[in-house]
């Protein structure tokens, strides 16, 4: 088993991790809710705002690299963007008018957050460098794994609107999950290419990409990293690990 290998299916072995936190969070064990309508709800607003900081953040990562990258790598994250903010108005049309004001504001302190948030600003700071890769395998390997495993939970909810919306985001999660999989086994298969050289299928495909600057060994230390910023958080902030 290779490097990567290995360190997906240690991946993998942590999300049931987080769908047994999940559970402990929010069911009983006859399957009824541990906490208050009102609590899930407040609960839920906040996972809608972790929607559109992806939303902020995918869009800051396209406009930092988009000149780096594969036209259809941009195709995807467009695409991703697109289901994000779907997902952000999918939960926000759901969620009580009582929650909506918390909502609407952390929404607007989004950008500010993001200013302050150290790992981001280091994230931000590789893609101004040439680098937008570390901070999209960040998101879609770590953040949209746990994000999936989490609402394989959710879809248990005990309430059918609810339950309905987390079906259809889970598989874009997964989606977007596994499309950062297959980026992290095309960076490792082409770190030590020369720029705008042909790859297997003897196809230009990457003309711009600096691939050559992104080393192996890099790459996987930035999975590992996120796997230990897992240690420690609080269930209430699953999607968003610090």
């Amino acid at each position: 088993m290779s490097k990567s290998e290995s360190l997906l299916a240690r991946f993998d072995a942590a999300k049931e991790s987080v769908r047994s936190e999940i559970r402990e969070f929010l069911f009983n064990s006859d399957g009824s809710l541990k906490i208050s309508d009102d609590e899930l709800w407040s609960w839920i607003a906040a996972r809608a705002v972790d929607e559109m900081k992806l939303v902020a953040q995918l869009s800051q990562l396209i406009g930092l690299g988009a000149h780096l990258m594969p036209p259809r790598l941009i195709a995807e994250l467009l695409e991703q963007v697109g289901d994000e903010t779907r997902h952000y108005e999918q939960l926000r049309q759901i969620i009580p008018l009582a929650h909506v004001p918390e909502l609407d504001e952390a929404v607007m302190r989004i950008p500010r957050d993001l200013a302050a948030d150290k790992h981001w600003q280091l994230m931000v700071g590789s893609a101004r460098k040439g680098d937008p890769f570390t901070a999209l395998i960040d998101i879609n390997i770590v953040h949209e794994g746990f994000s999936a495993a989490a609402i394989e939970e959710l879809q248990s909810i005990p309430n059918p609107t609810i339950s309905a919306v987390y079906v259809q985001i889970g598989a874009d999660e997964d989606r977007h999950h596994q499309a950062g999989r297959r980026m992290l086994e095309e960076l490792l298969r082409l770190s030590g290419s020369v720029v705008g050289s042909p790859d297997a299928s003897g196809t230009q495909d990457v003309p711009h990409v600096r691939w050559s600057q992104l080393q192996g060994e890099s790459i996987l230390s930035v999975t590992e990293g996120a796997h230990k910023r897992q240690r420690g958080r609080s269930t209430s902030q699953w999607s968003w690990p610090p």
